[in-house]
């Protein structure tokens, strides 16, 4: 008998620390949900930043774009100023 009530003893204790066994917190269902937001947050983020990326892309084109017409027309203005003292330097000599 007494046999008998050390075993169910120890069977209760064996079972009682299973079913009391703290999880982990990456086993949670918080933890999942914690999860699954912060990779939508990821998404997000990652979405607004390559909007934020093409935009300042197109923004730079347009003022190389800009530029690089400025300089074309700075150096058609220089080819025609040097063609003009050129043509005055060889009428006076």
């Amino acid at each position: 008998m007494k046999l008998l009530r050390i075993i169910l003893v120890l069977l209760f204790i064996i079972s009682g620390c299973s079913l009391f066994k703290q999880k982990k917190f990456e086993d949670t269902d918080t933890y999942r949900e914690l999860q699954k937001s912060q990779q939508e947050s990821n998404k997000k983020i990652d979405s607004l930043t390559k909007i934020q990326l093409n935009r300042d892309i197109d923004s730079l084109r347009r003022a190389s774009d800009s530029l690089e017409r400025e300089i074309n027309k700075t150096m058609e203005h220089i080819k025609k100023s040097d063609s003009i003292l050129n043509k005055k330097i060889n009428t006076t000599k």
